[in-house]
C-alpha cells in the first residue's frame, strides 16, 4: 500500500498502520482534500507582501480542517496546494471566500457539488505527452467509475480539448530527503457546480518500479473521486465544513478515497453508497402545469395538489393532479398556500389569511388566519400564524378546533414531520425544528420546506443552481444535497419522491 503522498517507494507494511478511515468525507465547496500529497516542498506559504494571502490562507484551513501550515500557496501558478494533493486556484478560493461572506453567518455549510449537467457528463482530456501506462490507468479509472450503477457520476475521454472538465497534465518533481511527496492532485468541485479543474500527475513515478499499473489505476480512481466531490476518507478532520456522506460508517479501511495507494482491487461497498448517496440515478419529470404552491399527499395514497398562477378570488386557482390522465384538474375556490393530508385533503390559506379544508367536495373555513399550513402523516395540523413572533409569526396548532401557540421563535415556512412536530424555516432562514418543548436550530438553511412520511424532511437551500436553488434531504443529521433546482416544495407520502416548483414556475416530481 503506497502512501498518495509518499516520497519514495512506500512500504508494504504500512497497510496496517492505515486501517482507520472515515468514508467518503464530503468537503462543500470550501475544498475536498485531494488523496495524494502530504507535504509540498518549496512552497511560499504567505505569498509575499499580498495582504490579502494570510486571509485566504487562514480561511482555507478553516474550512477544510487542514493544519495551517498544510495550506501552502504555489505563486507562480496562483494555486493553493491544501493537506498535500488538493489543487484550488486562487480565483475559486477567492470564490469561496465572497460566497461564504455574502451568506448567513455559517453559508459556507452549503455543499458544493458538481451540478446535474456537469457529474453525467464529466469530460476528461488527456495530454498526449502522458506516458502510454499512464494513459491505460486513467482509461481504466473512467471505466471503473463508469461501471457503477445507481449513480449519475460518468466520465468520459475526448480527443480534442474542447471545453474538458478535468485536463490531465503532468510535472516532475522529485523528491526532496526527509519530506512526504505527492503522486497526482486533483481539483475539487467549484461554487458553480463545475470541476474547479484538471489533474496533475507526478512523472517521478513514471516507472513500474515505482508504481505497478495496478497501483497507478488506483491513484487515478482516487484522484477522479476528488473531482466530484469525495475526499480523504482515513483523514478525518475537524472543520466546520467536514461532512461525512450519509448512509455511511465511521470506517472503511479499504475504500478507494483512503490517502494510500493499493493495488487496485474494486469499490468497497461504502464507495458504492457514497456515489449513489450525491449523485443518486434520477430524474426530474415535468408535469403539465405551472403552479406557485404544490403539496404532495403524506400517505400511502399518491395525491398531488397545486397553487396554479391563474388569479381568482382568494388567490390562485387550486388544482388536482390526475395521475390516470396525466393533467391538473380545477376545483372552485382560490388561495396561496396549500397543504395536503395523509387521507388527501387539501388545506388552503387564501389571498387574506383564511384557512379552509376540503370535506365533501366543499370548503369549510377554520378560525384563525395563516400565512402558510402545513399537515403531517399523523394528521398534526399546523400553521404559521400571522402573530408577530421572534423569527418571523408564532408557529400554532391545531387542538380542538383551535389554534395552540408553540412556545419559542416563530418562522415564515412549515412543514410536519410523519412523527407530528413542526419544521420551520424562520426569516433568517435558519432551518428550525420542534422538539416537544421550543423551536430549536438544526444547522440547516433554506428558503422553502417539506416532509414526507418517513420522517424524511427538504429544503430548498440558498445556493443558486440551474433552476433556481440547491435541494437538501436531510438524512441521519446531514444534509444531502441532491440533482435540481427549485424555488418551492413538497413531499410524497413514501418520503422518496419529492415535488418541486422550479424558478419558472413549471411543476417537477422526481
Amino acid at each position: 500500500m503506497k502512501n498518495l503522498f509518499s516520497t519514495s517507494t512506500p512500504r508494504r507494511s504500512s497497510y496496517l498502520y492505515r486501517a482507520i478511515l472515515l468514508i467518503a468525507l464530503l468537503i462543500s465547496f470550501q475544498g475536498c482534500k485531494d488523496p495524494d500529497i502530504v507535504t509540498e516542498p518549496a512552497v511560499d506559504q504567505q505569498g509575499g507582501d499580498d495582504a490579502q494571502m494570510q486571509t485566504l490562507t487562514t480561511y482555507l484551513a478553516e474550512l477544510t480542517g487542514a493544519p495551517i501550515n498544510k495550506v501552502k500557496y504555489l505563486k507562480e501558478e496562483k494555486m493553493f496546494i491544501v493537506d498535500g494533493d488538493i489543487q484550488i486556484h486562487r480565483s475559486t478560493a477567492e470564490g469561496y471566500l465572497k460566497s461564504g461572506k455574502t451568506g448567513k453567518a455559517n453559508q459556507r455549510q452549503v455543499l458544493f457539488l458538481l451540478s446535474d449537467d456537469h457529474v453525467k457528463d464529466i469530460k476528461v482530456f488527456i495530454y498526449p505527452h502522458i506516458t502510454e501506462d499512464w494513459k491505460k490507468a486513467i482509461r481504466q479509472a473512467i471505466a471503473d467509475w463508469n461501471s457503477m450503477e445507481g449513480t449519475k457520476v460518468n466520465f468520459h475521454e475526448i480527443l480534442v480539448a474542447s471545453n474538458p472538465d478535468v485536463v490531465i497534465n503532468t510535472k516532475f518533481e522529485l523528491p526532496m530527503p526527509g519530506t512526504d511527496h505527492w503522486i497526482a492532485r486533483q481539483h475539487i468541485p467549484d461554487s458553480d457546480g463545475t470541476t474547479g479543474g484538471g489533474m496533475t500527475i507526478n512523472t517521478y513515478y513514471n516507472g513500474e518500479n515505482f508504481l505497478s499499473m495496478s497501483e497507478k489505476r488506483s491513484a487515478i480512481v482516487h484522484e477522479l473521486g476528488h473531482s466530484f466531490g469525495l475526499t480523504h476518507t482515513d483523514e478525518p478532520f475537524l472543520a466546520y465544513f467536514d461532512f461525512q456522506v450519509c448512509n455511511t460508517p465511521a470506517m472503511d479501511k479499504y475504500s478507494v478515497m483512503n490517502s494510500f495507494v493499493r493495488p487496485w482491487n474494486g469499490f468497497t461497498y461504502y464507495d458504492f453508497i457514497a456515489a449513489e448517496v450525491l449523485y443518486p440515478a434520477h430524474d426530474w419529470k415535468y408535469l403539465p402545469s405551472q403552479a406557485t404552491d404544490v403539496a404532495a399527499a403524506t400517505g400511502s395514497d399518491r395525491s398531488l395538489w397545486m397553487i396554479s398562477k391563474v388569479p381568482v378570488n382568494g388567490g390562485f386557482t387550486i388544482n388536482q393532479y390526475d395521475y390516470f390522465n396525466k393533467k391538473f384538474t380545477q376545483v372552485p375556490g382560490g388561495g396561496v398556500r396549500i397543504a395536503v393530508g395523509p387521507d388527501g385533503i387539501p388545506w388552503v390559506v387564501n389571498s387574506v389569511g383564511q384557512i379552509f379544508k376540503r370535506v365533501n367536495s366543499q370548503w369549510q373555513m377554520l378560525p384563525g388566519t395563516a400565512l402558510d399550513i402545513a399537515v403531517g402523516a399523523d394528521n398534526s395540523v399546523y400553521i404559521v400564524s400571522m402573530t408577530p413572533a421572534p423569527g418571523g409569526f408564532a408557529i400554532k396548532k391545531l387542538k380542538n378546533n383551535n389554534w395552540e401557540q408553540i412556545p419559542g421563535r416563530g418562522g415564515m415556512r412549515i412543514a410536519v414531520s410523519s412523527y407530528g412536530f413542526a419544521w420551520v424555516i424562520d426569516t433568517a432562514n435558519k432551518v428550525l425544528q420542534y422538539n416537544g418543548v421550543n423551536m430549536v436550530e438544526t444547522g440547516g438553511f433554506g428558503r422553502d420546506i417539506a416532509a414526507g412520511r418517513n420522517n424524511s424532511i427538504f429544503v430548498i437551500g440558498l445556493t443558486a443552481v440551474p433552476g433556481g436553488y440547491s435541494i437538501k434531504k436531510f438524512e441521519k443529521d446531514c444534509w444531502v444535497q441532491i440533482a435540481g433546482g427549485g424555488v418551492a416544495i413538497s413531499a410524497h407520502g413514501t418520503g422518496t419522491q419529492p415535488v418541486i416548483i422550479d424558478n419558472l414556475g413549471f411543476v417537477q416530481e422526481y
